[in-house]
């Protein structure tokens, strides 16, 4: 299988549904970028506390820390999709 490339020469890892709407991995790269989000996502989610009964905000601050955590790779994930994607032709 051969890697496709944009105009720019970056390999691309993702490419439009043809309905026009999302995206799908074309590469492993892709599918990889894919798996490792999920992956960090489900690492924060298990490392949530638990809200303790007798400490109600306890928990607030690390959890206000995992969220942000999960913001932030969100927001990488969204850029690095972005940014290999193939153009619309």
């Amino acid at each position: 299988m051969s890697a496709r490339s944009d105009i720019a020469g970056r390999a691309i890892w993702f490419a439009r549904r043809p309905s026009g709407r999302g995206i799908r991995p074309v590469s492993w790269q892709g599918w990889a970028t894919v798996i490792a989000y999920l992956a960090a996502l489900l690492a924060a989610a298990v490392a949530m506390p638990k809200p303790n009964a007798l400490e109600p905000m306890a928990f607030a601050t690390p959890l206000i820390a995992i969220l942000a955590v999960m913001g932030l790779a969100t927001l990488l994930f969204v850029l690095l999709v972005r940014r290999r994607t193939a153009a619309d032709d």
